[in-house]
C-alpha cells in the first residue's frame, strides 16, 4: 500500500472445504443471523462525520454490511467510535499518537484501473484496529519485535532446511 506499512497476508482457507463451516454459512443459516449482526450507522458516528456525502456513506456500509466476514463487522462495530477520529484528507495515514485515522478517495486514474475507491479508508482502519488489539493485549513495539525476530529466525532456519533438501536431491533452482 504505501512505504511505510507493516501489513502482510495471510494464509487462504477454502471456506468449502472446511464442512462444519460450509454447513454454517447456508443460506438458511445465516439470514436470521446475519440481520442481527448489520451495522448501523449509529454505531460509527466519526466514520459517517467523515464522509461528504450520505450516499457515500452508505455505500461503504453496504461494502461492510455485504461482506462475508462477519468479524470485519465486530471489529467496527468494536473499535471506530473509540478513535481519536476519522478524516477524510489528501494523504491516507493512521497516526497512532492520537489514535486518528485520515483517508483519501484514490486518483481517478487508478480507481479506472480497478483499484477500489474505498481502499485507502479500510486499510487505514486496518492500522487502528491492529493498534487498538495490540494496546488492549498490553504488547508493546518490543515485544513486537521480539515476536518478528523470532519468526524471522524460524524462516531462516527453514530455508536452510529447504536448501540442504534440495541440495541433497541435486535439484536446479531457477
Amino acid at each position: 500500500m504505501h512505504p511505510n506499512c507493516h501489513c502482510s497476508t495471510a494464509a487462504y482457507v477454502d471456506r468449502n472445504s472446511v464442512n462444519w463451516l460450509k454447513e454454517r454459512n447456508e443460506p438458511e443459516n445465516t439470514a436470521a443471523r446475519h440481520k442481527k449482526d448489520l451495522l448501523t450507522a449509529e454505531q460509527l458516528n466519526k466514520l459517517k462525520a467523515s464522509f461528504k456525502t450520505e450516499d457515500e456513506f452508505n455505500d461503504y456500509m453496504k461494502l461492510l454490511n455485504t461482506n462475508p466476514n462477519a468479524d470485519i463487522r465486530k471489529l467496527y462495530r468494536r473499535h471506530m467510535d473509540q478513535c481519536g477520529g476519522v478524516t477524510m484528507d489528501a494523504k491516507s495515514f493512521y497516526r497512532p499518537l492520537d489514535d486518528t485515522i485520515h483517508w483519501s478517495i484514490p486518483q481517478k486514474k487508478y480507481i479506472d484501473a480497478g483499484m477500489h475507491k474505498y481502499v485507502n479508508l479500510g486499510h487505514e482502519c486496518g492500522h487502528m484496529f491492529d493498534a487498538h488489539i495490540a494496546s488492549s493485549a498490553k504488547l508493546k513495539y518490543t515485544e513486537i519485535d521480539k515476536l518478528n525476530a523470532d519468526f524471522n529466525a524460524a524462516l531462516a532456519d527453514m530455508k536452510s532446511n529447504v536448501r540442504d533438501i534440495i541440495d541433497y536431491e541435486g535439484i536446479t533452482v531457477g
